[in-house]
């Protein structure tokens, strides 16, 4: 997690930059970039307390007991459907016939205890100016129906197996969703901040962000980016371009329609043998940014190259 700092001559804003998912490139150092690349910018790898989360912890979860079906390596670890709370893990691949993906393990069923956030079916997302935070718009109706899906059955928070994050609560040690315990301590520096917070995130995060407003009932500014998918033959060449380069070819490659799309590698190929001024001159043509929401006018048709 980057918390980014860039000052203006007018204003501060703060842009939280996060994957919200494992998959992480570590080729791409965010740190280095954003440093060389973005002036009067400040980058922290931010912290937040433990005792701070175990305080919303505390305070929002309680002890039930749940039917699990478990592997025994610990990676399939998801709520019984008959034990009335869906478990979305599911849909992340991780059984294949009846098997665990990683251990190869038959599942089996078993009854523990869990830390877990409770129901609240009264609560609901459809409040129009906290779905005027998500960007784009068409994303809004898979987060109402995640929020609802959420609120209404509960959410188990602790894992078996170790994490390697826990918390000591109710005079037990929980081992916490990894997942989970990101999105409170984003949650916790979203709250420190004190100028307006703008995510951004893959869109994959949109199923996360559900549980956010379970636990925090609000949203900060969220841009969701489609998914930019890079040919193989290129990948050397865009983790070694010229930082302009890249995002010239990633604003071309843009459909705010699409949860995923392709790599311009024409635009990328164009821009590529622009030198100097010209480069620059292409970049200062795209449309400036100055709020949340036109973020939007970065698209393909922004690009003249």
């Amino acid at each position: 997690m980057w918390h980014v700092t860039r000052n203006n001559k007018n204003t501060t804003s703060e842009l939280l930059i996060d994957h919200f998912h494992k998959n992480r490139d570590s080729s791409f150092d965010l740190t280095k970039w954003a440093a060389k690349n973005i002036p009067e910018t400040k980058i922290n790898n931010s912290k937040v307390s433990e005792e701070k989360i175990n305080t919303i912890l505390q305070k929002l979860c309680v002890v039930s007991k749940r039917n699990l079906v478990m592997c025994n390596c610990g990676l399939v670890e998801i709520v019984a459907k008959s034990s009335g709370v869906q478990e979305r893990r599911i849909s992340y691949h991780l059984i294949d016939d009846g098997r665990c993906i990683q251990c190869k393990g038959a599942l089996k069923t078993s009854n523990r205890s869990v830390l877990t956030v409770p129901p609240n079916a009264s609560l609901s997302i459809t409040n129009k100016n906290l779905l005027s935070k998500v960007i784009p718009k068409n994303v809004s109706t898979e987060l109402e129906n995640a929020v609802r899906q959420v609120f209404q059955q509960g959410l188990v928070i602790s894992r078996a197996r170790n994490t390697g994050v826990a918390t000591t609560i109710f005079d037990k040690k929980w081992n916490l969703d990894p997942d989970i315990y990101h999105i409170l301590r984003m949650g916790l520096l979203i709250k420190s901040i004190k100028n307006e917070v703008t995510l951004v995130s893959s869109r994959r995060a949109v199923r996360k962000m559900d549980i956010y407003y379970r636990i925090f009932g609000s949203l900060p500014n969220h841009i969701l980016i489609p998914k930019i998918n890079i040919p193989s033959k290129i990948k050397k060449r865009f983790e070694t371009a010229n930082p302009i380069v890249l995002l010239i070819a990633i604003v071309a490659s843009i459909s705010w329609k699409k949860n995923s799309v392709m790599f311009n590698h024409d635009y990328f190929r164009k821009a590529e043998k622009k030198k100097g001024e010209h480069l620059l001159s292409t970049l200062d043509k795209l449309p400036k940014i100055h709020n949340p929401n036109e973020i939007l006018l970065l698209n393909r048709s922004a690009v003249k190259i």
